[in-house]
């Protein structure tokens, strides 16, 4: 599969120490070095575990000192910060204090309390001062996984490798090895295969060196050479998870040679907004397998940012800092996103923003790219919309007066009234629109004074009166007594009941989840006009209801997404409130897969290619900028509601709606 989900378990002081000095079982989370026994012993299962249950029985006994005990009965407690502070008093009493595992265990809790540079220090002091020790495999591996951290992926493997390598021959290093074949596909392209290389690592078994090299011209496509490597490993000495890559590897090397486009992805995989990230992943793993025909391919490198502000700039970090990644896909939530633009600023990556619809977020950075368009270019597209091709000269307006409703329906007013329209009143509601009686009421008594105003002199209308034909003599016998016509009173439910048509367009955008509410209201009021929304009002469930659909005929809607790709056959194991994700995800592959060519591009290419984009057609939307600069997605089609389904009118552009095939992108 070309994804990987890069997030590698902690170490914990309860399984690696606390776990054999007391044989307390340990806490389970996620892969662990041993699987704990919640009735026994705990079972030495890993090679490092029984180097470390070694160092730990070679402690010498100090009955008088409390101390040290104090510091492991903190640790037990998960008190890092105070077990750290003790240790270190303890080492300042006495010089004598200091032992292999006391340096170890100060290494772990240094790491724990989040002073990642101290920890690699003394990792390093402890390889320095004890080459020999049983331990120094353990310390390799601690570095390994703090330079993963930090998302340095080829001191990562490096650091794994030379733990590999200090391991007895007959050590069964599972962890490590899941760990060496995870990072092969993010670290062995940007490694440097030299003869000092293949000098400090020429007595590792297996030959990981002719994998490193493989991995590289698989990368690069080239394929031929790669089964030239695979041909120098000695496969009788493979270990079972290398023997089963092996396999994958030269199943590879016989498929046509493709560069690979690495891709980081900060997603949210479990938290609140799980659901949303889960959803985009889903659509981009679906188009990935759909595209594996493609010149080039995609893999993606998932982070899970558990929905968390600062988990998300230590990613959007990681990221950046792996020179493999050519562009970084932000998470689906506002405040999560402009994080990652914000903290990638400056770090010459594209970055492709998929939901989030903030105005400005493109302008942070010279390579961000917004997926969706913002309320700023959606407010100015449906202006020309109603001025330019529907020919609405005066609207009234009704929105939400949210974060989305607000400065969508200012730009649309400012654009509208610039483009010369006259916007005859503007309503706002707040929350769930339960009740927009109000709202209507004020809409139809501007509706109701235009039809009295447009009345007013309609008993002169179509007459022709001569001037000189007009002079006459009026007596008192020209007047007859005429009985009076008297005309009933409306009521103001009355007055409700009689169509208005005097307001040409009125402008209603919506959220998805309110169309109930204000799809069953609209008709009870009786506006004769056109009703111009947004994709919220996308829902035929709701509009074809026998109360909706006959009185919201010819509803024009400007949007991103075809209603009609929503009945994709790939949504129907995926919930209703998370299609837009799922298709948004797939859109982002095909995306991907039409800008870039036949080659990897460099960061800086990739940027420039976004850059200088115009339109790109898509499976679900068309992407259209504006060529002057801007990466908003200003693709927007016009879809008309009619005979109980959405026509599409065509694709907007700027002012024009492009209706014959061959003009749209």
């Amino acid at each position: 599969m070309n994804m990987s989900i890069n997030r590698f378990p902690r170490f914990t002081f309860q399984s690696l120490f606390l776990g054999y000095l007391f044989l307390v079982p340990a806490q389970s989370y996620g892969q662990w070095l041993f699987k704990p026994d919640t009735t026994q012993p705990v079972v030495r299962e890993d090679s490092l575990s029984a180097l470390i249950q070694t160092a730990a029985d070679s402690i010498p006994e100090r009955s008088p000192d409390t101390t040290f005990s104090s510091v492991l009965h903190l640790v037990q407690r998960r008190q890092y910060r105070r077990a750290l502070m003790a240790l270190l008093d303890w080492e300042k009493q006495d010089s004598a204090n200091g032992s292999p595992l006391s340096l170890a265990l100060k290494v772990q809790l240094l790491r724990e309390t989040n002073h990642p540079e101290e920890a690699g220090q003394e990792a390093r002091r402890f390889l320095a001062t004890y080459p020999v020790h049983p331990l120094r495999a353990h310390m390799h591996f601690l570095l390994g996984d703090m330079a993963v951290d930090q998302g340095n992926y080829v001191d990562g493997l490096m650091e794994y490798l030379r733990a590999r390598q200090t391991l007895p021959p007959d050590s069964r290093p599972d962890t490590l090895d899941q760990r060496i074949l995870r990072l092969l596909d993010l670290a062995a392209p940007a490694m440097k295969l030299d003869s000092s290389l293949s000098a400090e690592f020429r007595n590792l078994q297996p030959d990981l060196i002719s994998f490193l090299k493989a991995y590289q011209d698989l990368w690069a496509g080239n394929i031929d050479q790669a089964a030239l490597d695979l041909a120098t490993v000695d496969r009788s000495r493979l270990t079972p998870p290398y023997d089963e890559l092996y396999d994958r590897l030269l199943l590879i090397s016989y498929e046509p040679g493709k560069p690979t486009l690495l891709v980081g992805a900060i997603l949210p995989l479990e938290g609140e907004t799980a659901d949303a990230g889960r959803a985009l992943l889903d659509g981009m793993k679906k188009m990935i397998r759909r595209v594996a025909d493609s010149p080039v391919r995609i893999r993606l490198l998932v982070e899970n940012n558990f929905g968390d502000p600062l988990e998300t700039i230590r990613l959007a970090q990681k990221l950046a800092a792996n020179p493999l990644v050519k562009l970084i896909i932000a998470p689906p939530a506002d405040q999560t996103a402009i994080l990652t633009v914000n903290t990638l600023s400056g770090k010459n990556i594209p970055v492709l923003v998929p939901l989030t619809t903030t105005p400005g977020l493109a302008d942070l950075t010279d390579w961000t790219l917004q997926f969706n368009g913002d309320e700023i270019h959606h407010g100015r597209a449906l202006a020309h919309l109603c001025y330019s091709v529907l020919d609405l000269k005066e609207m009234a307006v009704l929105a939400p007066g949210d974060s989305w409703g607000v400065p969508l329906v200012k730009s649309f007013v400012d654009e509208y009234t610039y483009l010369g329209g006259n916007i005859l009143i503007q309503e706002w509601y707040s929350g769930v629109p339960e009740n927009l009686r109000r709202q209507f009421l004020s809409i139809r008594k501007v509706a109701w004074e235009r039809e009295a105003e447009a009345t007013k002199y309609d008993a002169f209308l179509g007459m022709e009166i001569d001037s000189l034909e007009g002079l006459f003599e009026v007596t008192d016998e020209t007047f007859f007594d005429l009985p009076e016509t008297e005309e009933p009173a409306l009521s103001p439910s009355d007055s409700n009941k009689v169509e208005l048509n005097t307001i040409p367009g009125l402008l209603l955008p919506i959220h998805p989840e309110d169309i109930n509410y204000v799809a069953t209201q609209f008709p009870l009021y009786n506006l004769n006009t056109v009703v111009v929304g947004t994709e919220g009002w996308q829902n035929l469930d709701v509009l074809n209801q026998d109360i909706v659909g006959p009185h919201i005929q010819g509803l024009t809607t400007l949007a991103q997404v075809n209603p009609e790709q929503r009945e994709d056959p790939d949504l129907l194991r995926v919930e209703k409130n998370q299609r837009l994700s799922f298709l948004q995800g797939k859109d982002i592959i095909r995306f991907l897969t039409r800008v870039v060519s036949d080659s990897v591009p460099t960061r800086e290419s990739l940027g420039m290619t976004l850059a200088g984009m115009r339109q790109v057609r898509l499976d679900h939307r068309d992407v259209l900028f504006s060529g002057e600069g801007s990466l908003v997605n200003q693709g927007y089609h016009v879809y008309r509601y009619e005979n109980r389904t959405f026509l599409d009118q065509g694709f907007l552009d700027g002012d024009t709606l492009l209706t014959a095939p061959g003009l749209t992108p």
